[in-house]
């Protein structure tokens, strides 16, 4: 994860922070990071499976072999599904880099 946020390219939107870099895999590997910003355990854990299922539904799908690393930002907590499916969909929309690997991944 280090190496991603140090050496790869970043994003940033109102509620998220996303750093990423092409990997030698060939498929594309994320983690999610929801810092605690001194909320409870039970918001940081609806935040990252909001994360984690668009990910898998939206993610995965459209990118090649990238390191991703999503991070939540302290506006993340008071929005809603939508909101942060607008985000990544920002994200996706604007990084033209994100098909490095040798082909698309897709869940099973």
């Amino acid at each position: 994860m280090r190496r991603v946020v140090r050496r790869g390219r970043n994003h940033r939107t109102p509620r998220l922070h996303i750093s990423w870099l092409a990997n030698d895999s060939d498929h594309p590997r994320v983690a999610i990071v929801v810092p605690r910003c001194g909320r409870t355990a039970v918001a940081r854990n609806r935040i990252r499976r909001r994360l984690r299922e668009l990910v898998r539904r939206r993610l995965c799908p459209r990118i090649g072999a990238v390191d991703v690393v999503i991070t939540a930002r302290r506006d993340a907590y008071d929005s809603d599904f939508d909101e942060i499916a607008a985000d990544l969909e920002q994200w996706l929309g604007s990084s033209d880099d994100l098909q490095t690997g040798p082909k698309k991944w897709s869940p099973r």
